[in-house]
C-alpha cells in the first residue's frame, strides 16, 4: 500500500479534494485494521514495513492511529453489556 499522490497537502481547498494528511490517516487505518484481522501474515508485515519507511508521516499516523486503536479496545472490554463507555475514559 503506498501513496499515490505526493504532491502538496490540499486541506481546505474549496473543490473538497482530500488532503494528503487525510489520505495517509486512511491508510494508517487500513493498516492497523489489516494487521489486527489477519494476525500478521508474514507479507502484511512486510508491506506494513516498506508503507512505514516510505514517509515519516505514515509512521506518526500509524503510531497515533494504532494507540486509539488500543484504548478503543481496552475501553469496549471495561464497558459492561449495553452501556455506554465514559467518555473521559478517551482522554488522554
Amino acid at each position: 500500500m503506498t501513496c499515490a499522490d505526493e504532491g502538496p497537502d490540499t486541506a481546505g481547498q474549496p473543490d473538497g479534494s482530500e488532503s494528503k494528511a487525510d489520505q495517509i490517516e486512511q491508510e494508517a487505518a487500513t493498516w492497523i485494521v489489516r494487521l489486527d484481522l489477519s494476525a500478521a501474515a508474514d507479507r502484511n508485515r512486510k508491506a506494513h514495513a516498506a508503507w512505514l519507511e516510505e514517509n515519516p508521516r505514515h509512521r506518526a499516523a500509524y503510531l497515533r492511529l494504532s494507540l486509539a486503536w488500543k484504548r478503543a479496545d481496552v475501553i469496549r472490554r471495561l464497558a459492561r453489556v449495553g452501556e455506554e463507555p465514559d467518555p473521559d475514559l478517551l482522554a488522554p
